[in-house]
């Protein structure tokens, strides 16, 4: 496996060296008028630009597939765009249209406009965030300092959260915001407020948390559930544990930081620092301390980031240098200039394609040609393959297993078959899982856990680079496939259930008595039923208590704590009939016995001890000395106190008083 790894790094490292540092894959496409922001649907591999200074504006659609591009007419001012890939819906913030237009990415058409929310019309939406596995859209309305909640299933508004800030605004678009769909909370910046908004998606309830000075933007990972907010003017970032809502002390990074990625697969988060009137660098934080690392140099004004966790790179845009720096983490954060188109303020990575596509803002007059442009840089180009591997579809690219098994097809065009796939989650860096063969030439893999969201399958072939088999002499071949990719959606995990076991034992009931079925932190009530003649000795099981403790020769109920595992519950009930009884009454005591008694009626009691006093003021009959199944007085029954007959008379059988 050693050896498989080092051809790997030999043939991704030969691809990087040709292709990368002459820039020469950086290709420009024409847009419309100032574009803003960009966003990429890896599934359909198409990129949406928002083209901002223009009216009525447009959003610019670049298909990889075939390199044309479409116009699509929004409303005035695109501001943020973005996409759920489940439902190939994208969704543009007009910020001066105050409106959301929605596309449908199939035809590449506007099917909605959303302007009004429950009565209270957008002012100013300049962020978006979408949850893809509730299908819920929240738009960031900067003016009127709130979210309007969108149900992407029938494009209405649903709810509207106010974000709890009475700053005053300004007339720029100005948001942060971002999404942790395995929590689904929703979190947005208030620049003017100096907090975060974190909005519950299954309530759409929020709070606030103060943070630093003029938060500017905000980045999730979803595998740590924290939050890094940065902060522009107090030059830090803050970190939010998504768990308890704490801001720890802030992050010192350098001057004025303006956006944020994260890194999932290294838990390292990057920063972006402007730096205004100087050169622009990149801080570093480890995520697994939330200490800070050497920082990276970039070009001047830098002004956007992403990440591409799959080849372990960030790419930052540089306004005011008109490039992109692009950072090989793994080769210790070397650095690359790339040209960019003029002014360019936004970037986005299809980890798919490993495509990167930048929005050059500048010119932003109408009347000039050309107008704005995106450029799209080609990090590790696909070259042919005498090995090609293609994944097997799932059903709507989703699923709801988050341990998916996929089944993956190679074919040899070399003469020496294929000898194994390998394959993994979300990255090319670190170990590969070995497929396992199946019928017809196909193999297949199961991944890890997986959280909810989207992730990327990559697999490729080899004849035998794992040192398996032997060319001509005694050399290991070292030929393997081209990288093929494949994106996916983790739509819905199983819910974490426990059972409840009622344990059935004798003389009495549990009800309900088959095993509960129940989500984490439930309480369940249980009836404990003793049977006629016997008594609850004791319930345990599942942290419960027993509600009414005294009864227990009636019915009673035994409810459990929270539940957090799975575990039974298991009552106790008394081996033998109660001591005394009435007919086919039963009681624990003389005196219990004699409380119910009416005239004329018969006291039975077993042959045991009972201590206390017993005054008689009705004319009764006491038999002792019974056995304890009440078939025959073998016995006396022994009474510790003094018999008082305060009235009338008392038939006294076989009891002995001490």
């Amino acid at each position: 496996m050693k050896q498989l790894e080092w051809y790997l790094g030999i043939f991704l490292s030969l691809m990087l060296s040709i292709w990368l540092p002459t820039g020469a894959l950086a290709t420009s496409f024409p847009a419309g008028v100032g574009p803003w922001a960009v966003a990429v649907n890896p599934v359909t591999n198409k990129a949406y630009i928002a083209n901002y200074n223009y009216n009525p504006s447009e959003v610019t659609v670049i298909d990889r597939i075939t390199n044309a591009t479409t116009t699509i007419t929004a409303g005035f001012s695109p501001a943020a765009v973005a996409v759920n890939p489940v439902t190939n819906k994208i969704y543009v913030a007009n910020f001066n249209g105050d409106s959301v237009s929605v596309i449908d990415g199939a035809t590449d058409t506007v099917v909605a406009t959303v302007s009004d929310s429950l009565a209270m019309p957008m002012k100013g939406p300049a962020a978006i965030a979408v949850n893809p596995e509730t299908n819920t859209v929240y738009i960031g309305n900067y003016k009127s300092r709130n979210v309007t909640v969108i149900n992407g299933a029938t494009n209405l508004a649903t709810a509207v959260v106010s974000l709890n800030n009475m700053a005053s605004v300004s007339v720029a678009p100005l948001m942060g915001m971002a999404m942790n769909p395995v929590t689904n909370k929703v979190y947005v910046t208030n620049y003017n407020d100096n907090s975060v908004t974190v909005i519950d998606g299954a309530t759409n309830t929020s709070n606030n948390i103060t943070v630093g000075t003029n938060p500017w933007a905000v980045a999730v990972n979803p595998r740590t559930n924290k939050i890094y907010v940065i902060n522009f003017t107090s030059n830090n970032v803050s970190v939010i544990d998504g768990a308890s809502n704490n801001a720890s002390l802030p992050i010192s990074v350098n001057i004025s930081p303006k956006a944020v990625a994260i890194n999932p697969v290294t838990n390292r988060i990057y920063v972006v620092n402007s730096n205004y009137g100087g050169s622009g660098s990149v801080s570093v934080i480890d995520g697994t301390t939330d200490s800070i690392l050497p920082a990276v140099t970039t070009g001047l004004n830098s002004q956007a980031i992403t990440v591409n966790s799959v080849t372990n790179k960030v790419y930052v845009a540089n306004a005011s240098s008109n490039n992109v720096t692009m950072i090989d983490v793994a080769n210790s954060n070397q650095t690359t200039s790339i040209p960019a188109g003029t002014f360019p303020v936004a970037v986005a990575v299809n980890m798919i394609t490993n495509e990167v596509y930048v929005a050059n803002k500048d010119p932003q007059d109408p009347n000039v040609s050309p107008k704005g442009t995106v450029t799209v840089i080609a990090e590790t180009p696909v070259l042919a393959s005498p090995l090609p591997t293609s994944i097997t579809s799932l059903p709507g690219d989703t699923t709801g297993s988050a341990t998916p098994t996929f089944t993956m097809t190679a074919t040899s065009s070399t003469g020496s078959p294929v000898r194994t796939v390998y394959y993994q989650v979300d990255s090319i860096q670190g170990a590969w899982l070995e497929a396992t063969p199946a019928a017809g030439g196909t193999f297949s893999g199961t991944t890890s856990a997986l959280a909810l969201g989207t992730h990327t399958l990559y697999a490729f072939a080899t004849d035998g680079s794992d040192a398996t088999s032997i060319n001509t002499g005694s050399q290991s071949s070292p030929l393997i496939g081209a990288i093929a990719a494949y994106s996916f959606i983790v739509s819905s995990l199983p819910p974490v259930t426990y059972t409840v076991m009622p344990v059935i034992t004798a003389h009495g009931s549990i009800s309900p008595n088959t095993p509960q079925t129940v989500n984490p932190n439930t309480i369940i009530d249980f009836i404990i039923k003793p049977d006629n003649g016997y008594k609850i000795v004791t319930v345990t099981g599942c942290n419960g208590t027993l509600i009414n403790p005294t009864t227990l020769t009636n019915p009673t109920t035994y409810r459990t704590g929270p539940i957090t595992a799975t575990c039974e519950v298991m009552p106790t009930f008394s081996t033998n009939l109660l001591p005394v009884r009435i007919g086919s009454t039963y009681y624990s005591t003389l005196l219990e016995a004699y409380a119910k008694a009416l005239p004329g009626d018969i006291i039975q009691a077993t042959a045991a001890s009972f201590s206390g006093s017993l005054n008689i003021g009705i004319v009764d009959t006491l038999q002792g000395g019974y056995d304890v199944t009440y078939a025959s007085q073998t016995g006396n029954t022994i009474l510790i106190g003094t018999l008082t007959i305060g009235a009338g008379s008392m038939v006294v059988d076989r009891l002995i008083i001490q």
